[in-house]
């Protein structure tokens, strides 16, 4: 007698009941269990858009407001600003992955911005 595998396990199910109890499973909960999945995560990155384009706002207005000249920096926190637009518009569009790779691109870029911002004269 093979025991490998059923350590701590109970007896198997039958694969013949656990295709009954699949098929028995409307089609109308499946859908709209993901339908209601992908409206969270379409909702998800829009909100984590607008928090990381306020982000970068706020370095944005913080160091020109300390009296710094806008170069280098400031056009790097532009352009996360875009990207945190773009990853809003993707998101409402239902592009969930474009959308967490705009995000993860916008919080790059504007880390690099804002480090840049320390060494501007």
């Amino acid at each position: 007698m093979d025991m490998r595998g059923t350590q701590g396990q109970g007896p198997r199910p039958d694969p013949d009941e656990l295709r009954a109890a699949f098929q028995r499973q409307s089609r109308a909960e499946l859908a709209q269990s993901r339908s209601q999945q992908a409206r969270i995560a379409r909702w998800a990155g829009m909100a984590f858009s607008v928090l990381l384009g306020l982000g970068a706002a706020t370095v944005l207005v913080t160091r020109l407001s300390e009296g710094r000249p806008a170069g280098l920096w400031a056009a790097l926190c532009a352009v996360s600003l875009l990207l945190t637009v773009a990853g809003f518009a993707l998101a409402k569009l239902g592009r969930t992955r474009w959308t967490i790779a705009a995000l993860a691109l916008a919080v790059l870029v504007v880390q690099l911005g804002d480090s840049l911002g320390f060494f501007a004269d």
